[in-house]
């Protein structure tokens, strides 16, 4: 079945396949094993071979997300500087670079002068 081609209705409050999750979480089928195997996945119900996640399961996944406690936490803070870091050791490089759009001005009035 063609996700993208949902209705509201067919959106209804059920119990969801690991597919139709990823689909509505916007995330692939692999990041959702990766999650799960990190122990950050959401609560699946398992009926003989089957797993879904129910509505309630779903909502308290993305709660977690959205507000993560403990180690998740601490590790989601390191992540952050560690971004922070890299994004504010490339600018001092850019700035620094001949090929900056500021020092690319400067050149040409030095070449005018």
């Amino acid at each position: 079945m063609d996700m993208s081609k949902r209705t509201l209705e067919e959106s209804s409050p059920t119990a969801k396949t690991i597919a139709e999750f990823c689909w509505r979480q916007n995330i692939s089928v692999p990041l959702y094993y990766q999650l799960k195997k990190r122990g950050l996945g959401p609560v699946e119900m398992r009926l003989g071979n089957t797993i879904r996640i129910t509505p309630e399961a779903e909502a308290a996944w993305r709660t977690a997300r959205e507000n993560p406690t403990g180690a998740e936490a601490d590790r989601q803070s390191q992540r952050d500087a560690a971004l922070k870091a890299r994004g504010q050791h490339a600018a001092k490089i850019s700035v620094t670079s001949p090929n900056h759009i500021s020092n690319r001005r400067v050149a040409a009035r030095e070449r005018i002068a």
